[in-house]
């Protein structure tokens, strides 16, 4: 509680507002608050927790399970504000947007979340999907900003890279970071991709192979078309998966009746990923 206190000292006299807010965050679940512009200053007072800044929203989580209270200034624009971090194992909330508008304004604009006096409540299972969505793009754009961590596993056919990048766990929800990079001066038009988590070994003869199909439940920047001499990286969040030792991520990728044809017209790109590469995939 000294932090804080130390903390008030420096906020600015010329600032419009000052706001203090109580933040719950935890070791395995991201807080996001959304703010007005890019240009955000914060300063957190102890490092059990981090702090990322993408555009105009601040993600935190904790580093530490069980850390003391503690405290985050931020200054958007004209405005000031003292925030209380909490530790909560169990989170019911996830995000906060700032400066605290009334209902009618929000709802009117087409925003997804309704307020209350102080603070956003998420209304329906419509309202929720979105609130996840959004949790998803944040997610998104921290995977896409990170360093490649996996650099032998992809696939190079019809002057097409297909390659993932990274794995990224984080609850339930597996995040492949994908480069796609186009050596030829041929669009390619992506029909669909599909993730299978299958059997490393072959067969026995009559005994079904056991496929299980991930299920996508978001994607940032996939593209529709690969123009020649392109490279691009998008995200493709899938439900989580578990490989061994007997089990491979099978990765296709399917173009729509391509100049340059498999047996089934288009271009089709595949290729595996086995145990030891997600080993050191973590959140």
């Amino acid at each position: 509680m000294n932090k804080l206190l130390v903390l008030l000292v420096f906020v600015s006299s010329n600032l419009i507002g000052q706001v203090t807010d109580t933040v719950k965050i935890s070791y395995d679940k991201s807080c996001v608050l959304y703010f007005k512009s890019k240009t955000i200053y914060y300063h957190a007072s102890s490092e059990a927790f981090s702090v990322l800044h993408f555009n105009n929203k601040l993600i935190l989580q904790a580093l530490e399970e069980g850390f003391p209270e503690t405290s985050l200034y931020v200054e958007d624009g004209g405005e000031a504000y003292v925030f209380i971090v909490q530790y909560r194992e169990d989170l019911t909330k996830f995000l906060y947007r700032y400066p605290i508008i009334n209902s009618d304004t929000l709802t009117n604009s087409g925003g997804s979340l309704l307020v209350t006096d102080e603070y956003f409540e998420l209304k329906n299972d419509s309202i929720k999907a979105k609130a996840q969505d959004s949790i998803y793009k944040v997610n998104c754009e921290n995977v896409l900003a990170r360093k490649d961590r996996i650099g032998n596993r992809g696939v190079v056919k019809y002057k097409m890279g297909y390659y993932l990048r990274d794995i990224v766990f984080i609850d339930d929800k597996a995040y492949l970071k994908i480069q796609c990079l186009n050596r030829s001066n041929i669009n390619f038009r992506r029909d669909n991709e599909f993730f299978s988590v299958i059997n490393t070994k072959r067969r026995i003869k009559g005994v079904p192979e056991q496929v299980v199909k991930l299920n996508v439940v978001y994607s940032l920047g996939t593209p529709d078309n690969i123009k020649g001499k392109q490279d691009l990286y998008y995200v493709i969040v899938v439900d989580k998966f578990v490989l061994t030792a007997d089990k491979k991520l099978e990765c296709q990728l399917w173009e729509v009746n391509g100049s340059d044809l498999d047996e089934e017209g288009g271009r089709k790109l595949h290729f595996d990923v086995f145990y030891n590469d997600v080993l050191n995939s973590t959140n």
